[in-house]
């Protein structure tokens, strides 16, 4: 029992010959998580340059109201669609409500940018079929 080799069920029933080389496997499985990790990692809005005219959200700070029962973690991130009205730098931008108002000065990384659903575009395209 003790000093003794515990005997391995496993040998008797697969030759060692046909074991696949674990360290092979291991590279492999390592090199295959790494390309997946990068298929899945954030990307940003590095690319996206924002237009005269084209309508985007804007980023805000939600702020909680015990008194209307009103929890900020509930509230949505980004307001509204905002026109925008003017380039001021490569990153600065200014907006405009639907009225013309100016809503106020904002950085690139404050803005997102809007994407109608499916819905309210056919509804767009109805309307002015209709006319």
């Amino acid at each position: 029992m003790y000093g003794t080799e515990r005997p391995n069920v496993f040998r008797k029933m697969f030759p060692e010959e046909s074991w696949p080389d674990q360290e092979e496997g291991i590279e492999e499985k390592m090199k295959k998580r790494e390309i997946e990790r990068e298929k899945s990692r954030k990307r940003g809005n590095a690319e996206w340059k924002p237009e005269l005219n084209e309508k985007d959200l804007v980023k805000t700070q939600p702020i909680s109201n015990a008194v209307r029962g009103i929890t900020s973690k509930f509230l949505h991130l980004f307001q509204r669609p905002y026109r925008i009205s003017e380039v001021l730098s490569h990153s600065d931008y200014e907006l405009r409500d639907d009225q013309g108002k100016v809503r106020g000065e904002f950085n690139k990384k404050q803005l997102k940018q809007y994407k109608q659903d499916l819905y309210t575009q056919t509804e767009e395209l109805e309307m002015l079929e209709g006319t």
